[in-house]
């Protein structure tokens, strides 16, 4: 039997306010009613993200559900949730990206689950689909955790945790929030602090979906390199605990998605240098992927063309969000 808790469900929002809508609605409607939204607008004072935003929130000036709060400036993701964190009043709490929406069990669901686990369990990532317009191009559904930076940070667990985590606040109060200083992988940084405490559960239902037909806040990749050095310092002391197997897979999957980045901005042999500096040959950083990125930095039709693909194969997870929402 699901007890009684308020869900406090943070949504940063930043340059994307066309689908906030859709994201508020997507927890007001959920079969768990006990919810308040937080949306936290990131944007600056007098741009033209905040004032579009600060026209559509209106509509929820008069729902007690809703908290609206705004920082003066751009301060990044991770600060944006922490603000939210800290006007929030639930005793769970949920993440979303702007640009993304739940299905509506997905709370009652996730926290029936949560609610009947033992003590030291911390939260859990619901199941989610990736949707690129109207075609569902990947189903990520974990239903095996072993709470480890290691199966984080070498690609063995895909969490997204951006928009699955459902987590405790006393948890969050233990290891601080979210680490203002990184704007990009605030939620392998959190979940890495998470672990090293508490045990967070995964349920292959699917309960959210992630959108990225949209604006993604893309890094450059000069830049991703230096959040992901920050990273792998940040965590030394666990990564260097680990088997020198573990380890190396690691760094690995991080070179190889540092590599992957250059090929999305056409950089070919820049991202063949970085490779070979680091130890690693094209076969390592995957051919077929490398060419995709590469040449679909140049024919962008062919990202549409694959995800087109991918939604047929998918097809019957578009039926399956189209006959829960319209129940």
């Amino acid at each position: 039997m699901l007890k009684t808790g308020k869900v406090s469900v943070i949504i940063p929002t930043y340059k994307r306010p066309n689908e906030l809508n859709r994201a508020v609605e997507s927890v007001l409607k959920q079969t768990y009613s006990n919810v308040e939204v937080v949306v936290v607008d990131d944007n600056n004072d007098g741009d033209e993200y905040r004032i579009y935003t600060e026209s559509l929130m209106t509509r929820y000036a008069e729902d007690k559900r809703v908290k609206y709060l705004k920082h003066h400036k751009n301060m990044n993701g991770s600060a944006a949730r922490n603000t939210g964190i800290s006007y929030s009043d639930g005793e769970y709490l949920a993440f979303l990206d702007d640009d993304d929406f739940f299905l509506k069990d997905r709370l009652e669901h996730d926290l029936s689950i949560l609610q009947s686990s033992e003590d030291d369990i911390a939260g859990i990532c619901s199941g989610y689909l990736k949707k690129y317009k109207k075609h569902i191009y990947k189903v990520g559904a974990v239903t095996r955790v072993d709470n480890s930076c290691y199966s984080l940070l070498s690609g063995q667990m895909d969490y997204a945790a951006g928009s699955t985590l459902l987590v405790k606040r006393s948890a969050v109060d233990s290891v601080g929030g979210f680490d203002t200083s990184f704007y990009k992988h605030q939620d392998w940084e959190f979940l890495i602090k998470l672990f090293r405490h508490h045990r967070i559960l995964a349920t292959d239902h699917i309960g959210v979906v992630i959108c990225t037909d949209g604006y993604r806040n893309n890094t450059n990749t000069e830049r991703l390199i230096s959040i992901k050095q920050f990273l792998l310092t940040k965590f030394t002391d666990e990564l260097k605990s680990l088997p020198k197997e573990q380890y190396d897979d690691i760094v690995r999957n991080q070179t190889i998605e540092v590599f992957h980045s250059f090929l999305q901005n056409g950089n070919l042999r820049k991202g063949l240098s970085y490779l070979r500096t680091k130890g690693y040959n094209l076969k390592d950083g995957g051919t077929i992927s490398a060419m995709y990125y590469y040449i679909g930095h140049y024919i962008p039709q062919v990202k549409y063309i694959t995800m087109v693909l991918y939604g047929i194969k998918n097809k019957k997870y578009m039926s399956y969000i189209n006959a829960l929402e319209h129940k």
